[in-house]
């Protein structure tokens, strides 16, 4: 395996990628990393959870280039810090506290649902929009949002609006997560395709096995 950049490298390298994401949040960023890279737990998984990886670290940052007072909460998705332990989840905040990275999900949903978002008239819409090359596998759903779910599909579209190229949306059975991406796909006029994974699914068989 390759050695991990000496901090000074690292953070000349992402100022290079991301120029408009300001010195200060990088400092946190990476500070948050060095934290994150001390901290001692009881197992190898565990501990590679709460990594903040190069991949992680470029995740964080092009989410926070368009969204720089989200930094808190970009970083709790990243780490997919609700499906850790409490004790990990504690750990985790601790250290956000330590780098003065502010986390307050519930102020910013107060923010969101006060300004009355509409994701149909979302600019990144048009901005994301695609010509669909089969029309007939672009999902025509009826779908009747509410604020959460508006919410998922703003995070979705942003993501996908900073190159994100895969994304993962967790929730209990029959909470809308497919209706949530039909609708999204809908509005970007994009194609929709399943694949139906499991344990023994392979790379091999991914490409090679019609969906």
């Amino acid at each position: 395996n390759a050695k991990p950049l000496p901090r000074d490298e690292l953070q000349e390298v992402l100022s290079g990628l991301f120029p408009n994401v300001s010195t200060d949040t990088l400092e946190k960023i990476l500070n948050l990393q060095e934290h994150l890279n001390n901290v001692v737990v009881d197992s190898d998984a565990e501990k590679e959870a709460m990594q903040l990886s190069l991949r992680k670290i470029k995740h964080i940052c092009r989410r926070v280039d368009q969204n720089p007072e989200e930094l808190g909460s970009i970083i709790h998705n990243c780490l997919m810090t609700s499906f850790l332990p409490e004790l990990e989840q504690n750990i985790v905040e601790k250290c956000l506290a330590r780098c003065g990275i502010v986390t307050n999900d519930k102020k910013f949903f107060e923010n969101f649902f006060s300004q009355q978002y509409s994701f149909t008239e979302d600019p990144l819409l048009n901005s994301c929009k695609r010509s669909a090359s089969n029309p007939l596998l672009v999902p025509n759903v009826e779908f009747f949002p509410n604020p959460m779910q508006e919410n998922v599909m703003r995070q979705v579209l942003v993501s996908h609006s900073v190159g994100e190229r895969a994304l993962l949306i967790t929730g209990y059975q029959g909470v809308g997560k497919n209706k949530i991406v039909d609708n999204l796909l809908s509005h970007l006029n994009c194609e929709r395709e399943y694949t139906q994974l499991h344990r023994d699914t392979t790379i091999q068989s991914l490409m090679l096995s019609p969906s």
